[in-house]
């Protein structure tokens, strides 16, 4: 006879009562909640960015329409100068420094012709496309024109600081049409002297209109690659 028995069995009962949360499901409820204000927040803190970067944008757009107005009436001159023979021209004796301090205005303008422009007609477009991780603060060491030091949101601080680059481009272009219009009157003369004669293709007299009104000059290339968050060294 078996005398054996079966094992003890324990019974458990799951009751699930409908309309209350477990705690996984609430701590999902509070995540998302979260999640939602956080995203509220970030949109209202870009908005307010592009909101203060209003200025900067307006003055993007004044800035290429002056550059513009001076590149229309000197660019083609001053490309096709470039594009000149100067070996040729050395050859009549034009001192290598004269030659070089040419070509080196030249490629300056040339720089700028294609470079400013291009910096200027995106503003618009990244100021529209600002994220919350373009609102990252970094320190900006020194006092600058377009921003105080202290903690900064590095995307805000590099529109403005690109914007600030291109302050006086188009004075800078007239300036270099000047000074090469100079060269060119010594590089002539040396020219003729030697029994040679200049055609037209490298000439650059083209009257600009004075009465108009340009921003300051002294400008300095624009240079979009430069890190303005570290410490300039003197």
């Amino acid at each position: 006879m078996n005398t054996s028995t079966a094992p003890p069995t324990r019974r458990i009962r799951v009751t699930v009562e409908d309309g209350t949360p477990t705690t996984l499901k609430a701590a999902i409820a509070q995540l998302n909640g979260a999640t939602a204000a956080t995203k509220k927040n970030e949109n209202a803190e870009v908005a307010a960015a592009q909101a203060s970067l209003a200025p900067t944008v307006r003055r993007a757009k004044e800035l290429l329409r002056e550059f513009n107005a001076v590149a229309e009436q000197h660019g083609a001159a001053l490309n096709e100068l470039r594009e000149a023979d100067w070996v040729a021209v050395a050859r009549y004796g034009v001192p290598s420094p004269t030659i070089s301090r040419a070509t080196n205005l030249l490629d300056e303008a040339h720089l700028a012709l294609h470079r400013v422009p291009a910096t200027l007609r995106v503003i618009e477009d990244r100021v529209e496309s600002l994220r919350p991780g373009d609102l990252e603060l970094r320190v900006v060491p020194q006092h600058k024109p377009y921003e105080s030091e202290g903690l900064r949101p590095v995307g805000v601080t590099r529109i403005k600081a690109d914007v600030q680059a291109q302050e006086g481009a188009a004075a800078r272009i007239v300036e270099i049409v000047a000074e090469v219009e100079s060269h060119l009157v010594n590089i002539m003369t040396t020219v003729e002297r030697a029994g040679g004669k200049l055609g037209r293709a490298i000439q650059i007299t083209e009257p600009h209109d004075v009465s108009a009104p340009m921003p300051p000059s002294g400008y300095a290339k624009a240079d979009t690659a430069f890190n303005i968050f570290e410490q300039e060294v003197r």
